[in-house]
């Protein structure tokens, strides 16, 4: 983790804030009024996101054209996978504020919320990165923050290449394979029974799902990796999940590697990562 300082944008390109809100928790919509009353105490320009016809738009102006410097993401982990599928919002600091069911990826709760403005713009904070990954398949190009998992659609055994900077490493001939980020190990991949890696340790985390062959294990990879992953039987049974959120169509090739810069967070409490995973 390291201080405050450059946002990264000079003031006169950015000095504004967004404020992304889980609309169906009751707990999120109130401490959205909260940040924006204390918006409007201070005098600071704060803009809601909103999801309309399948967009992301803030206040009606299209996204493409729209980018925070300040991002406040109130509701549960979700809410902030669901912030992140849009590009636009990777060049804020993100602060996070509970308001959801499942809030691991957060630090500040509903009671903090309510000053939580200030201390963004006074600098009263740590800055943590983390580091999510990108998935190609031909000409589209994918973010994702947790995990990406090829699986099979129809009870179908697929059989999968993997390949690690431009060499195999095994076959999978199962339900398909987990691709995970260093935070996102936490999620679905511990289940599967892949390895837990700290966040501060950017990582590619490969485990095969339900895997027939007995020598598929789970693999970390670092930071540099490339991985390529080629669908060699039933891709017409198959599908690409990131974040839980988005499913695709699959391509006979795919390839994911670390995304250019990573995620910036506003850390107002120390995050008790290991506390809540194995309190949940």
């Amino acid at each position: 983790m390291e201080s405050s300082g450059d946002l990264g944008m000079k003031k006169d390109e950015c000095n504004w804030t967004a404020l992304y809100v889980n609309y169906s928790s009751k707990i999120a919509l109130e401490i959205a009024d909260q940040i924006l009353n204390e918006a409007r105490e201070i005098g600071e320009e704060v803009k809601i996101i909103y999801r309309k016809t399948g967009l992301l738009e803030y206040d009606g102006y299209k996204v493409e054209s729209k980018k925070p410097c300040r991002l406040i993401i109130v509701g549960g982990d979700g809410t902030l996978l669901n912030a992140l599928q849009d590009e636009t919002n990777h060049d804020a600091i993100i602060a996070t504020v509970a308001g959801g069911r499942r809030n691991f990826y957060y630090d500040a709760s509903s009671i903090q919320g309510r000053s939580i403005l200030k201390r963004l713009l006074n600098g009263a904070y740590v800055e943590q990165k983390v580091w999510g990954l990108k998935l190609e398949m031909g000409r589209r190009k994918h973010f994702f923050f947790n995990d990406a998992v090829i699986a099979s659609n129809h009870m179908k055994v697929i059989e999968l290449n993997v390949f690690i900077n431009g060499r195999k490493l095994y076959e999978v001939a199962g339900d398909g394979i987990i691709i995970s980020t260093s935070s996102g190990s936490s999620a679905y991949n511990i289940s599967c029974g892949g390895p837990l890696v700290d966040f501060s340790h950017p990582s590619i985390l490969l485990s095969p799902l339900n895997s027939t062959i007995l020598w598929n294990r789970p693999v970390v990879l670092d930071y540099l990796s490339s991985v390529d992953i080629e669908i060699e039987r039933n891709i017409e049974y198959s599908k690409v999940i990131l974040d839980g959120t988005k499913v695709l169509d699959p391509e006979e090739k795919i390839k994911i590697y670390m995304y250019e810069k990573p995620i910036r967070f506003a850390r107002f409490e120390r995050l008790q990562t290991y506390e809540k995973i194995f309190r949940f």
